[in-house]
């Protein structure tokens, strides 16, 4: 039996997934409720549930797909930043097509176009929050591990010796 609490591949990768998806719900749901000032009227709530499964259903594979889920955060740089903004631009585009020709969504009337918009900044900022989060907690803590400890210069080792 896989234990969770293991650091491997496999829990990292389940522990970013199910993150994004609580973050992309927050996300759609805080969207509604900046929208519409703290207060969703009756005639959206059907939308809110719909949008949420329909940006899970976008976002989590073209996150895969982006490799965002193969990389260690620990060594988080712009280049991964910029996947997050593509990936997030990616699924939101397809978001924003698909109920721009759904039928649940005729032509996006009766539905704030602005609740995409404001979910996808959402999105970005709290996913990208998340995986950031990581370095700069191991930056504050690598601090004052290595202000007790000897410190080494590397050469010659590239990328890999700088991953040390």
């Amino acid at each position: 039996m896989i234990s969770f609490f293991n650091k491997t591949i496999i829990t990292k990768t389940i522990f970013f997934i199910l993150a994004d998806v609580i973050i992309i719900a927050i996300s759609v749901l805080l969207a509604f409720l900046i929208r519409f000032d703290g207060q969703i009227p009756f005639q959206y709530f059907p939308f809110v549930s719909r949008i949420i499964a329909l940006a899970v259903i976008f976002t989590i594979p073209i996150f895969y797909f982006q490799g965002l889920y193969s990389f260690s955060w620990s060594y988080v740089s712009t280049s991964e930043v910029i996947s997050l903004f593509k990936a997030v631009t990616i699924s939101f585009l397809f978001l924003g097509i698909t109920i721009f020709i759904s039928k649940y969504f005729p032509s996006f009337k009766n539905f704030p176009r602005s609740i995409l918009f404001i979910s996808y900044l959402l999105v970005f900022i709290f996913c990208g929050g998340i995986r950031i989060a990581k370095r700069v907690y191991l930056h504050i803590a690598g601090s004052t591990r290595m202000s007790k400890e000897e410190k080494t210069l590397i050469v010659g080792a590239g990328d890999a010796g700088e991953q040390i």
